[in-house]
């Protein structure tokens, strides 16, 4: 969707009627309140309480309607000023859109490959299961065959202000003859108002040189008067309302931002016109002139520009101890671009050759696990899986080449090279001789790997809640901060499993002050440890 018809939904439509019933007479009812409301403007909030109050609970259908109706639009009318130039698979896409009339997260995938104004897009959403609230991405890779406004209107699904939405069949749901799951939803920003991909699914890059950088857009908050990281009053009563660490996580998502701070925007909300950051003044404030949006609008488009300008004068200089290290640390695209000019360096052209007879060599690999599988119910080496990996330890003369397949063989997390080096590992425990180097370096990746991916869990899962849980004693937040320090630094399983012990040792109950205490935060740093 370019400005112009975004500036017309944000001018033209009553935002607090997309919260209207689908029941014509109820909806009549609430529409005379926002006109009554009008009527008393000139009260403070009268006009917030005739829009909102008969409206609380909303299903939000025509929010829904309206992203979908638009998405539609935008969506086909970029593909035909490209019609000339789609190919067969994006046109079968163009046509399913238009029999449906709906958009799905696969649709998006495709034709973003084809159509840059048309773009892959993640949501989130706060599912609401039994054992708690989790942050669940609806994206191309989970969710490819939902409605994105579907989606849309999950994670706009502010509580209290809309009721819970409700989804069933989704490929995380149990959905057979024994049982059909039904899952509400809520507002994606209860577990993180930020969703940024490289936090909640981060991929860990090939090279030291960023592929890509993003454009974060923060909304201009009130300043927090609270300087101490730990639980009040009323942050326990928002959980428990929410039924979600929603401080906690609020906690961590802003100290996890710290490293993007050079690829954030805030947007200004607090300008000459009036402030704007609050719930009221901002959030819920359906009533917002026209000329005030537009006033907002520009600003940000400024500071955006600014930003952008900025970004673009600056340089990055990355060193390397050698040419062959710089040309290892280049993604795919940027090495081809330069490969075929460098070639002819005698200086590049053998890790040129080695880059270009791995990527080769790897794709043997994974035939060769693909047909083991066929064979075996759980993965045994075969000759062909000896083969191939005797061939890339063949190229893998240098510490630096090695380091690069190590890297391969775990990027994007491939399913047939995961399983590979997960039974590598158990092949070669304890064996004492005739294990592939490549294999181990790669191994000893996927741990290091293995073990950032605990550290998350336990801070986002275990250790940030229970440092804003209610009545947590000073003792106890001083010793979950110094593990949160300890497990940002650790590198093993040793580290990592040290620093759980440290907080099981010496946690105390939250009502006695005794040592030891039946506790889910120690039950759960037990679960985690490493056995």
């Amino acid at each position: 969707m370019n400005h112009a018809g975004f500036d017309r939904i944000s001018d033209d439509i009553s935002l607090v009627s997309l919260l209207n019933s689908t029941d014509p007479d109820a909806s009549k009812k609430q529409d005379g309140w926002s006109k009554l409301g009008e009527k008393l403007k000139k009260l403070p909030l009268a006009q917030l309480l005739c829009d909102l109050l008969p409206r609380l609970g909303s299903k939000g259908m025509p929010l829904e309607e309206l992203i979908r109706k638009e998405s539609c639009a935008a969506l086909l009318q970029r593909c035909a000023e490209a019609e000339a130039t789609l190919s067969g698979e994006a046109r079968q896409v163009v046509d399913n859109v238009q029999e449906k009339g709906l958009v799905t997260f696969a649709d998006l995938a495709v034709l973003s490959k084809e159509i840059p104004q048309i773009k892959t897009v993640e949501i989130t959403g706060t599912a609401m299961f039994e054992d708690g609230a989790q942050l669940v991405v609806f994206s191309a890779d989970l969710t490819p065959d939902m409605d994105i406004a579907v989606a849309a209107h999950i994670s706009a699904s502010l509580p209290i202000v809309f009721s819970k939405p409700t989804q069933q069949g989704l490929p995380f749901q149990q959905n057979d003859e024994k049982r059909i799951e039904t899952t509400a939803f809520a507002d994606g920003g209860i577990l993180n108002n930020t969703p940024i991909p490289d936090l909640y699914n981060p991929i860990t890059s090939m090279s030291p040189i960023p592929d890509r950088e993003s454009l974060i857009l923060i909304f201009e908050a009130e300043e927090s008067t609270q300087k101490n990281q730990r639980g009040t009053g009323i942050s326990a009563l928002t959980d428990k309302f929410l039924k979600a660490p929603h401080t906690a996580l609020s906690a961590l998502n802003t100290e996890e931002m710290k490293r993007f701070a050079d690829q954030i925007v805030i947007v200004p909300l607090n300008t000459k016109e009036g402030d704007y950051r609050g719930l009221l003044s901002g959030t819920v404030n359906f009533g917002m002139h026209k000329d005030i949006k537009n006033h907002l609008q520009v600003e940000l488009s400024k500071t955006v520009r600014t930003h952008l300008d900025k970004r673009n004068a600056t340089q990055q200089t990355f060193w390397f101890a050698s040419t062959e290290a710089a040309l290892l640390a280049l993604d795919d695209k940027a090495f081809e671009q330069l490969s075929a000019k460098l070639e002819s360096d005698e200086a590049c052209a053998e890790v040129i050759a080695f880059r270009r007879q791995a990527q080769q060599a790897l794709p043997q690999l994974k035939q060769a696990i693909q047909e083991a599988n066929k064979t075996f119910t759980a993965l045994e080496p075969t000759p062909q899986m000896h083969m191939a990996i005797w061939a890339l330890d063949q190229l893998a003369d240098q510490p630096g080449k090695q380091e690069w397949l190590a890297k391969r063989l775990n990027h994007d997390n491939d399913p047939d090279f995961m399983q590979f080096l997960q039974a590598a590992a158990r092949w070669d425990k304890g064996a004492s001789s005739g294990i592939s180097e490549v294999t181990h370096h790669a191994v000893e990746e996927m741990n290091q790997r293995d073990i950032a991916t605990r550290i998350d869990n336990v801070l986002r899962y275990v250790l940030y809640p229970s440092l804003f849980r209610g009545g947590q004693p000073g003792s106890n937040i001083k010793l979950i901060q110094g593990a949160v320090r300890e497990l940002r630094e650790a590198r093993s399983q040793k580290a990592f499993n040290d620093a759980l012990e440290r907080v099981i040792a010496n946690y105390r109950s939250r009502y006695t002050g005794m040592l030891g205490p039946k506790s889910k935060t120690l039950e759960a740093l037990h679960n985690m440890q490493f056995k």
